[in-house]
């Protein structure tokens, strides 16, 4: 497949049943997804992954969180916050705010989508040259 067959085959991810949405832009394919940030679902955040084709048959790969919050390495996002009250010797712990995302279900789509169409990632960033995976 050439890289233009890869990039506009990239768009049949999309569905209406899907919980993410990826987009084609010059030489970049971009899957993004919605996640709450607590149990009543007022808040929510979004975590985007990003290839970048070379001509090679490679690609860089590249992640973001919005809405203040990180992946740490690509795994599960989780923010917990809690309040604890005192009354009269007792104490109570009620939580505010719990979210728990894993990323690396976005990751893996376009993985395999670019896996499927023989791009390989290349060996940037310091883990990567380091471990060699």
């Amino acid at each position: 497949m050439t890289k233009q067959e890869v990039l506009q085959g990239a768009l049949a991810l999309n569905g209406s049943d899907k919980q993410y949405t990826v987009t084609v832009e010059s030489d970049t394919i971009t899957i993004q997804s919605k996640f709450s940030a607590n149990a009543t679902g007022t808040r929510t955040g979004t975590f985007r992954c990003v290839a970048r084709l070379n001509d090679d048959n490679t690609y860089v790969e590249t992640h973001s969180a919005r809405d203040g919050r990180r992946s740490q390495f690509g795994k599960v996002v989780k923010v917990q916050k809690s309040i604890s009250f005192t009354f009269g010797g007792g104490s109570d712990t009620v939580e505010v705010e719990k979210e728990s995302f894993n990323s690396e279900d976005i990751k893996k789509i376009l993985r395999e989508y670019l896996d499927g169409c023989g791009y390989k990632r290349t060996n940037k960033g310091f883990f990567r040259r380091l471990f060699g995976r």
